[in-house]
């Protein structure tokens, strides 16, 4: 069993660390072996001749630690839309991701194929719902696998939204959902599975006891409870809802309000200048070590105008050491907002884009015990679960 793991994003959060983790599951607790796994990423900066410059090596320095380590990693062309990285599709968005429409095809028949071919690829790994079309064009002898990690909605995917959700229940042979809010377009396909994400916070529990060194790292103030926003950064996110959050605790020394992600630099500088006008108010930027965050923050937020718990809360959970707060409709009808087994000790739920209620959950959280919990990763359960959709 050969496996080609293709994948949009090769950041240090989100999918990618999804994907790296998923991996190093398979290597740890199954007869997977390296010379078993191959990786194809997009290209970052796109320049046509990059593509096409031998489709054999891709660079390892822009990768994540997980997918770093790996022997066989490959660059590409793949096609996705800009509008499920909550982006909004300005006119350059839409010219970029058509320009990669036309691309792909030429880059498969070139490159693709002939890396299929050459390895011997029996299944293909799609890490994302944004890779979709890439299912078109893969040979009916190949498994295919797509990974949905986003909360599909028609505003934001644009009028094809049917057409992408059809595409996917017809052509992919397994279709893994990170929970019940990310399946619910495919909820009456045969061939949806739920699995959660996996998580290892073994690192970051060890930091709890570095709190201290770590605030000073940053030079971020101790004398305040801390509250961080974090993933890569985009309007869809809600940074500027969580900056009207900390901007209504000015007279407060209450909190410290932590932003952790990447953006783009024309954003980077706008959220700069914003945050160095309220106070107690960080921009981190990119951490590497995310643990570091996990263990310095008594509250994870998540700001977005929908209920989602992403990637950033279930690592809290595990990290053992914040409460996390949630954004729902309405946080007065709990029960139907959230599925039954996401209304947990550790969640809190707020009235998505409401300061007021946002604010009486921050405080009353703040003298609120972190309801922690003996697990501190999940890859040997993950690692089962997710062996078996390659092994079927």
């Amino acid at each position: 069993m050969n496996i080609l793991f293709i994948t949009h994003d090769v950041g240090l959060y989100g999918a990618s660390r999804s994907l790296g983790l998923s991996i190093k599951s398979l290597l740890e607790y199954t007869n997977l072996k390296k010379d078993n796994i191959y990786l194809a990423y997009n290209i970052v900066n796109f320049k046509l001749l990059r593509i096409f410059s031998g489709c054999s090596k891709g660079s390892k320095s822009i990768l994540n630690n997980y997918l770093r380590s790996l022997k066989h990693i490959y660059k590409g062309a793949f096609p996705f839309s800009l509008s499920y990285l909550g982006r909004p599709e300005t006119l350059r968005h839409r010219i970029g991701s058509f320009v990669l429409l036309l691309i792909f095809p030429v880059y498969w028949f070139i490159c693709g194929k002939r890396i299929l071919k050459k390895n011997s690829i029996s299944h293909i790994h799609l890490n994302s719902l944004v890779l979709w079309p890439v299912l078109l064009f893969i040979p009916k002898e190949i498994r295919k696998i797509i990974h949905i990690r986003e909360r599909h909605d028609k505003k934001i995917s644009g009028i094809f939204s049917d057409f992408k959700i059809n595409t996917i229940k017809k052509y992919a042979d397994v279709i893994i959902a990170i929970d019940k809010v990310t399946a619910k377009p495919f909820k009456d396909s045969s061939k949806l599975k739920i699995i959660r994400n996996p998580f290892d916070m073994r690192i970051a529990r060890n930091k709890r006891g570095e709190k201290k060194k770590i605030l000073d790292k940053y030079r971020i103030s101790g004398e305040r409870s801390n509250i961080a926003l974090i993933g890569s950064l985009s309007e869809n996110k809600g940074q500027e809802f969580f900056l009207k959050i900390a901007d209504s605790f000015q007279n407060s020394d209450l909190f410290n309000f932590l932003i952790v992600g990447k953006v783009n630099n024309f954003l980077s500088e706008i959220l700069k200048r914003k945050v160095s006008k309220i106070r107690n108010t960080y921009y981190i930027g990119e951490v590497e070590d995310i643990g570091d965050i996990y263990a310095i923050s008594e509250i994870i937020i998540r700001c977005e105008e929908y209920y989602i718990t992403g990637r950033t809360s279930w690592e809290a959970f595990f990290a053992g050491s914040s409460n996390i707060l949630l954004p729902v409709k309405n946080s007065s009808k709990i029960k139907e907002c959230v599925p039954e087994d996401e209304i947990l000790e550790q969640f809190i739920f707020y009235t998505a884009r409401d300061i007021n209620d946002a604010r009486s959950k921050l405080i009353s959280t703040k003298s609120r015990k972190v309801q922690s919990i003996d697990i501190d990763n999940n890859l040997k359960e993950f690692s089962s679960k997710f062996f078996n959709v390659f092994n079927t």
